[in-house]
């Protein structure tokens, strides 16, 4: 049996929300096989994304298929270039995945509550390193990710509205 690992980070406080897509399986809300995912930008400067997984989510009996948990994964990841302009530009611009990995260290269930996190580590020039990972209540880390991004060519003729949102009622005060 593997060794479990943890995560080291804290719980930060919740800056702001993102507006959901329409139809996207990760964070469509007119999907209605997707995930439903909610992205937070953290004052940590970290991108945080609750999830629950169903029984439409499944690779194996009661486990989460491998693929769903990569594109919560990659969208966290990219959600948090967001999170990165959020804190550190006046605009925000289109990024695309160029590469990234995947460690999948425990099986992710279904019906438990679970938390994708991602947070931008280097940016050079066009380029963001950005690492991931998701974990429950108790801190265990089930998947973790490191990826590059890229930025759209021509960041002052790209700039799009992510759709910030301000907290309301019911939505978490940190994660």
């Amino acid at each position: 049996m593997p060794k479990k690992i943890y995560t080291d980070r804290n719980k930060s406080k919740v800056a702001a929300k993102y507006r959901m897509m329409s139809y996207g399986f990760v964070s469509g809300t007119m999907n209605k096989e997707g995930v439903g995912v909610r992205f937070f930008a953290l004052e940590s400067g970290e991108c945080a994304a609750p999830f629950k997984l169903t029984r439409f989510h499944e690779g194996h009996k009661m486990l989460a298929h491998g693929g769903v948990t990569a594109a919560i994964l990659d969208e966290t990841m990219g959600y948090a270039n967001h999170v990165f302009e959020y804190f550190n530009r006046d605009s925000y611009c289109y990024v695309f995945t160029g590469t990234a990995t995947y460690e999948y260290l425990v099986p992710v269930p279904v019906g438990k509550d679970m938390l994708a996190l991602a947070k931008v580590e280097e940016e050079e020039g066009r380029v963001r390193h950005i690492t991931g990972e998701i974990i429950d209540e108790d801190g265990l880390i089930y998947v973790r990710s490191k990826a590059v991004y890229v930025t759209a060519k021509a960041l002052e003729d790209i700039h799009i509205d992510v759709g910030m949102l301000p907290l309301e009622e019911g939505d978490p005060e940190e994660l």
